[in-house]
């Protein structure tokens, strides 16, 4: 007899991994590539920021264009947020910053709230009906060791949970 928890096979989970990312890309690709024209001196403070001066150009150039272009920049601003959140690329951080700049304090926090939250549902989606598969397939040795570390501190899995999430020796991804 089957235990409950068990899921019937799937299709190729990675393939459609991979299809969903691609179509994600794609749509990221579209947005910026239907933005109306950047001017010359403005086109180098296009970038992904890495530092704080950086950020700062670029909510600089944003928030003048946001002027005339306000849903140009707000669509790129959910695309490029809920798919870096959806498929855990780092970055969401910088952007949850910049809606600050851009958008005002709670405008701002309402659009970041909004856009991590449907980020980390499609998220979810994706990892439970395409990561189960994946993951029991390719890692069933660490997936038995941590379900056996997971039923030893069954009494006290809050404190064990909250322990693993602010140790800084696991990223949050893996927890």
């Amino acid at each position: 007899m089957a235990s409950s928890d068990a899921k019937p096979p799937k299709a190729n989970g990675t393939l459609a991994l991979a299809a969903l990312f691609f179509i994600g890309l794609c749509g990221a690709a579209y947005v910026v590539y239907s933005f109306p024209e950047v001017s010359d001196e403005d086109r180098p403070f296009l970038v992904w920021p890495r530092d704080v001066d950086q950020l700062r150009g670029l909510a600089q150039v944003l928030d003048r264009y946001k002027t005339d272009h306000f849903s140009s920049i707000l669509t790129a601003f959910v695309v490029f947020y809920i798919f870096l959140h959806t498929f855990a690329i780092p970055g969401p951080f910088i952007l949850s910053i910049l809606s600050g700049a851009l958008f005002g304090p709670i405008r701002g926090l309402l659009t970041s709230l909004t856009c991590a939250t449907t980020g980390a549902s499609a998220c979810y989606l994706l990892s439970y009906t395409l990561g189960h598969q994946l993951v029991t397939k390719r890692f069933s040795d660490k997936l038995d060791l941590l379900r056996a570390r997971v039923e030893r501190h069954r009494g006290d899995i809050f404190f064990y949970m909250l322990f693993l999430r602010v140790t800084p020796l696991l990223p949050n991804t893996v927890i």
